[in-house]
């Protein structure tokens, strides 16, 4: 069972309208392929990485966020940490409300 639920968006916009885009499914998972997290399944919406797992958007080509399930926080907090410095990434704290954004 899940610690922590969070949610990863886009980098933030000059427009507050515009939901920022993590990317293509395509580009989304070439991305998270350099930190270990993959589908366990061809075309699967649940990516399974180092203490965490994700869920993308079902059929949605193009993603603007994605449910994050901290299962070791030990392992996960790292993993995320890189990936949101690398793409400009931003966590949402469901539990408290928070945004954060690592640079």
């Amino acid at each position: 069972m899940a610690k922590r639920q969070l949610v990863i968006t886009g980098p933030a916009s000059d427009d507050p309208d515009e939901a920022p885009s993590l990317g293509s499914r395509r580009e989304v998972l070439t991305t998270l392929s350099k930190f270990n997290t993959w589908p366990d399944v061809e075309g699967g919406e649940f990516l399974y990485g180092p203490g965490l797992t994700m869920q993308m958007t079902p059929g949605a080509d193009e993603l603007n966020q994605m449910l994050v399930a901290v299962l070791d926080e030990d392992i996960a907090w790292s993993v995320l940490t890189r990936i949101c410095k690398a793409t400009h990434w931003q966590l949402l704290d469901l539990e408290s409300g928070r945004s954060l954004a690592f640079s």
